[in-house]
Order: C-alpha cells, then sequence, then structure tokens
C-alpha cells in the first residue's frame, strides 16, 4: 500500500509582503519558528528524508497561511498565484514525490 500525505505545507520566503509580521506574531520559541520556517521552504533535502523516516511515498504540497487571504489587491493575488504555481510546478517537475494544489477556495482573492 502507498502512503500519501495530503495538504503538506510549503512556503516561499517572502512572497507575502506581511509574512514577516505574521511570522513574528506566532507564539512559539524563536528556535522552534525558525526550524518550522526552514522546513516549509525545502522541498527537497529534509522533506524527502522526512518522508523516507516516515514511510511516506507522495505528499501533495499546499500553500501555507498567510496565503492569497492576506492580499487584498486582486491583481497583486493573481501575481502570487500565478508565482506560486510556478515554484511549486518547478518543484515537483523535478524527482520529488510530490504533487501539489494552490488557490484555496476560501480566499476572497481567487
Amino acid at each position: 500500500m502507498r502512503v500519501v500525505a495530503v495538504e503538506e505545507a510549503f512556503s516561499i520566503p517572502g512572497a507575502i509582503r506581511q509574512e514577516a509580521a505574521i511570522r513574528q506574531r506566532l507564539a512559539a520559541p524563536e528556535a522552534i519558528k525558525q526550524e518550522w520556517f526552514r522546513r516549509l521552504e525545502d522541498l527537497t533535502e529534509l522533506r524527502l528524508a522526512d518522508m523516507d523516516a516516515n514511510g511516506v511515498d507522495m505528499q501533495i504540497l499546499s500553500y501555507a497561511s498567510p496565503g492569497l487571504e492576506v492580499i487584498e489587491d486582486p491583481a497583486e493575488a493573481v501575481a502570487l498565484a500565478r508565482r506560486v504555481n510556478d515554484h511549486l510546478a518547478k518543484a515537483v517537475a523535478r524527482p520529488h514525490r510530490g504533487a501539489g494544489r494552490y488557490g484555496p477556495s476560501w480566499s476572497a482573492s481567487a
């Protein structure tokens, strides 16, 4: 049986202007936040090692919050969605054991 992990979060550093402020407000020790963000941004080495260690064959990647929901300007939101989709398409085109999705239905800007 294959194990597929769904809604596995990833991020692109600096993609969203508000991201730094949102990250600072997270209530967690700084060392834990730094490691968490490092892992969110990694789509290869760390992620594949974690998958191997936990018996995961494939991940369905989904852009982490904050996402389009924090962008008020529709043109900016569309540009970001394209950037995220292009980044994700490149990542899963390589031998990766991943697939991706972006564009949450709950986003007011989508």
